[in-house]
């Protein structure tokens, strides 16, 4: 009886033990996804900003963890090592891709703990300029042109470069389905960017004149199987022209599965002003425009775009550019919030910003709080403003100073 008493203690302690142990270590696990959730939440309104200090030939980059608040000033920033500049391209899973212009090369940068941005990999593009082309087929496999031409007879070159090993995996060549019409006036076209859509890849495209224009009254859009890279098939809409750009981020999907590309005819950016700018849709599960929609932001505002950001829920910033001041003002780029699905469009409270380089590129993204970002080079200063969606509202978050300008933004 005592032997089989000594044995239940014995069991009775070593259960208490065993329950210590785990609560103990369930603790610690606890603790540690805590941790690693403030980190995130921490992180979750940074950014990446391009510079210009154009008087001493200072373009560096700027890695800020809020967007939302403070402020931020140029001795803060860096240059990339042994490097004459970059083209930011994307941001994606927490890693930077950009165009060096150095040896040509396509590089993949990470933040440290000490938030500067490292090397982590490099590979030769096909030559760097401010506007490259690319979309990703895959989480880990981008398609890349790296610089953008103006060919004549519609051919550009392409990589598909695993970025998880930073090695390509495969070139060619595509043709797109120009007219190439000398009656109409062609000289030159240029593609406006690639987009992954449902296992395909949409080009929309511009045929132009010698005069820079736009010769059609109409948005073409080439179609290429995303596996093989070949030719499906062309779609137009007369809705509309200049589908896309590479200067802003310009489609969106919405949590319905639909793919809405806003278009830029804005005859700063050699456009066709005689159609409106908008915002036109592919349904999923379809491979062609949807004829009965079209939201006119030249007819809701009066003025042409260049890009939007997809927020979600069916909202969407859209850049427009005020033409009635462009004459006798630098600071012409405005913001509005539009709904794909009710068609209003309103104006945000957002300080004007310079225009072309300085200030209508690269200028939008989406927090991963959920907020939008965008950035303004305006009349009193360099900032960010946020738009919140729980609100509705917008508000001046970080201030920059020492740059001439922020060139570029892109979020994490």
């Amino acid at each position: 009886m005592k032997n089989l008493n000594k044995l239940i203690f014995t069991f009775f302690f070593l259960s208490i033990a065993l329950i210590g142990c785990e609560t103990t270590e369930t603790v610690e696990e606890v603790i540690e996804n805590e941790d690693e959730e403030t980190v995130e939440d921490e992180l979750s309104a940074r950014v990446l900003l391009s510079l210009d200090l154009e008087a001493q030939g200072l373009y560096p980059l700027h890695v800020v963890d809020d967007a939302e608040s403070g402020s931020a000033d140029i001795e803060e920033a860096q240059e990339l090592m042994k490097s004459d500049g970059a083209v930011l391209v994307t941001n994606k899973d927490g890693y930077t891709y950009v165009n060096d212009y150095t040896g040509e090369t396509f590089k993949k940068l990470k933040v440290n703990d000490e938030g500067v941005l490292e090397d982590m990999g490099e590979i030769p593009n096909l030559g760097t300029n401010g506007n490259p082309l690319f979309t990703f087929l895959d989480d880990n496999r981008i398609l890349l042109t790296s610089k953008q031409l103006w060919p004549v007879d519609g051919v550009y070159s392409y990589q598909i470069i695993n970025v998880s090993t930073m090695s390509e995996e495969t070139s060619g060549t595509i043709t797109l389905p120009i007219n190439a019409d000398a009656d109409a006036g062609y000289s030159y076209m240029w593609a406006n960017n690639y987009v992954f859509f449902e296992g395909k890849v949409y080009i929309p495209y511009v045929e132009a004149g010698e005069s820079d224009g736009a010769i059609y009254d109409e948005a073409q859009v080439a179609v290429y199987n995303a596996e093989t890279m070949e030719y499906e098939k062309k779609i137009t809409s007369s809705k509309t022209a200049s589908v896309c750009n590479g200067f802003n981020p310009s489609y969106g999907v919405s949590e319905s599965g639909d793919l809405y590309l806003c278009s830029s005819n804005t005859a700063l950016y050699a456009g066709n002003e005689s159609v409106p700018s908008g915002i036109v849709r592919i349904k999923a599960g379809t491979s062609e425009f949807d004829d009965s929609y079209f939201l006119d932001i030249t007819e809701a505002t009066g003025f042409h775009t260049l890009g939007m950001q997809y927020l979600g829920n069916n909202k969407a910033i859209v850049q427009v550019f005020n033409s009635d001041v462009w004459d006798n003002s630098d600071y012409y780029v405005e913001y509005v919030l539009v709904d794909l699905e009710t068609k209003s469009v309103e104006s945000l409270d957002i300080p004007a910003s310079r225009g072309g380089y300085y200030g209508a590129r690269r200028s939008m993204g989406l927090l991963a709080n959920g907020k939008g970002v965008i950035l303004t080079n305006h009349e009193d200063g360099n900032s960010l403003y946020i738009y919140e969606p729980s609100t509705g509202k917008v508000f001046e978050g970080l201030n920059y100073t020492g740059a001439e300008a922020i060139v570029g933004l892109k979020t994490y």
